[in-house]
């Protein structure tokens, strides 16, 4: 996978809390247990994406977590970069540091237009899409 475990949990989690479409906080408990992640690993997540604007968290009892923003407004790109920053759009496909257009690596062509391409594709795709993907598809889940 090109993302990280942490990112993925992350993507999971923001599509998950935002499915349930509600202003009722969700609890960080319940999308670990019904997305069948790790509990303790998850909190960490989610409180990193609520430092960055993605989650908003509500303290004390009936609280967890809610979209800080309209799922039309959060992009697949925020909630990677609020987890795993930009440094796969930017680095060497090899890891190296000589690696630019003048002194390319073997892979420095095809993978740049790959990040390119990935990268518009997170900007432009929202998590309101991907909800909306689940809906016509009828899936149970909606990210694997």
């Amino acid at each position: 996978m090109i993302y990280s475990k942490p990112c993925m949990h992350g993507l999971r989690a923001v599509i998950f809390i935002a499915a349930r479409n509600s202003d009722t906080p969700v609890r960080g408990e319940d999308v670990a247990r019904e997305e069948d992640l790790p509990q303790p690993f998850l909190s960490k997540i989610l409180k990193i994406l609520s430092s960055r604007g993605i989650l908003h968290s509500v303290r004390g009892p009936g609280g967890g977590f809610r979209l800080a923003r309209p799922a039309e407004e959060i992009t697949l790109l925020d909630i990677v970069e609020a987890i795993d920053g930009t440094s796969q759009f930017e680095e060497c496909a090899l890891g190296w540091k000589t690696c630019q257009d003048d002194k390319p690596c073997p892979l420095h062509n095809s993978w740049k237009e790959m990040r390119v391409n990935l990268r518009n594709y997170l900007q432009q795709t929202n998590v309101a899409t991907l909800m909306q993907h689940e809906k016509m598809s009828g899936a149970s889940t909606l990210l694997p």
